[in-house]
């Protein structure tokens, strides 16, 4: 479990992720994501993208 001391230790990454997780266990349906994923490179943008699309799928 992540809590609120233990998120600042985080990396961009792992601190994303931790949202979504944390906004598909509220109920949520999707996140607005932009920051984050574009300026990575085109593909590690894709595998994150994939990897958010599968944490809201319930896969991960």
């Amino acid at each position: 479990m992540i809590t609120s001391r233990s998120r600042r230790f985080l990396s961009g990454k792992e601190l994303c992720l931790w949202s979504i997780h944390a906004i598909r266990d509220g109920g949520g349906f999707g996140s607005i994501i932009g920051r984050n994923s574009f300026q990575r490179m085109k593909p590690a943008t894709l595998t994150l993208l994939d990897t958010i699309m599968k944490h809201y799928a319930g896969k991960v």
